[in-house]
């Protein structure tokens, strides 16, 4: 018995296969073994972009927006969106962009081309969710 499973480990099924392309949502194509880490960046900035977009959906009163490329999170916030990027700004965010979209004021996060997109995804929602706590806290307080 465990020479019968022994060969069927050794099986084609058990083995690595190779893909020639494989075809991502927003258009994006990969190419060769998808064990490779030229293979392997797409996936993440597309993981970060979600986790990121996750985050911004979790806090109140958002807006999500451009759902046309997996690395890409665009949202609004309503008023305070100018407010939350000037603060990111300040704390070194620099390629958070603000844009308007339908007279409606947005950011834009773009994760391509970041080696450590996960880790930039998850301190950008940390501090993204600390600037919307000043921010609440701020509109709460009597002066």
């Amino acid at each position: 018995m465990i020479h019968a499973l022994n060969g069927f480990a050794r099986a084609s099924a058990f083995r690595p296969a190779r893909f020639p392309s494989l075809r991502l949502p927003g258009g994006l194509t990969l190419r060769g073994n998808a064990a490779n880490d030229d293979c392997k960046a797409p996936i993440d900035h597309s993981i970060a972009a979600t986790r990121f977009a996750t985050t911004c959906a979790a806090v109140g009163g958002t807006t999500m927006l451009h759902d046309l490329m997996p690395d890409v999170v665009t949202v609004s916030f309503g008023p305070r969106t100018g407010e939350i990027w000037k603060r990111l700004r300040q704390r070194g965010w620099s390629f958070v962009g603000k844009g308007q979209w339908r007279d409606e004021p947005v950011l834009g996060v773009s994760f391509s081309g970041d080696r450590r997109a996960i880790r930039t995804a998850d301190e950008l929602a940390d501090e993204l969710i600390e600037v919307v706590r000043e921010i609440e806290v701020a509109e709460t307080r009597l002066w």
